[in-house]
């Protein structure tokens, strides 16, 4: 149930922690809405997709500051073990342990002005809480962009059934 948190959130894409774009003024800010109406454009993809493997490292680096500072309070996650909110993980974060991690077939998918998402294939090794995650997982991130700053909201895996 944690091991979608650790890897969909885990995702999942290579900044620090969430990107604020700058204010505007209430004008500026429909004409920059406007634009937001294409979040699956190049910047925003790139970005998403560069937060996602920065959330993947952090696993690895067991850097639980970087990971949570791209994380939405009261975010989701759900894999075979069921739903878990991202609070629940929290309290055992100390408990991954993770090798590796590659991300490929990654795709954005445009949701609305301001919302995206995060699809790819995850391959990885590590464990959480003793127990070995799944080599080959597909994953999916939903991103929301409230307040100027991109987070991730839900995170799902899906183990594969051939690898």
């Amino acid at each position: 149930m944690k091991k979608a948190l650790i890897l969909g959130l885990t995702c999942a894409a290579l900044l620090a922690g969430p990107v604020a774009f700058a204010q505007t003024a209430p004008a500026a800010k429909k004409k920059t809405a406007v634009k937001a109406a294409k979040p699956a454009g190049a910047s925003v993809s790139t970005k998403l997709m560069a937060d996602e493997k920065l959330m993947m490292d952090a696993i690895v680096k067991h850097d639980a500051k970087t990971f949570f500072a791209l994380i939405a309070p009261g975010a989701m996650s759900i894999d075979e073990g069921g739903l878990a909110p991202v609070e629940d993980f929290r309290k055992s974060f100390d408990q991954v342990k993770v090798d590796s991690q590659t991300a490929t077939e990654m795709k954005v998918i445009s949701l609305g002005a301001n919302t995206v998402l995060v699809t790819y294939k995850l391959a990885q090794k590590g464990s959480y809480m003793g127990q070995p995650l799944p080599p080959v997982v597909y994953a999916t991130t939903v991103w929301k962009n409230k307040n100027a700053t991109w987070l991730a909201v839900f995170h799902q895996e899906s183990t594969a059934a051939k690898h």
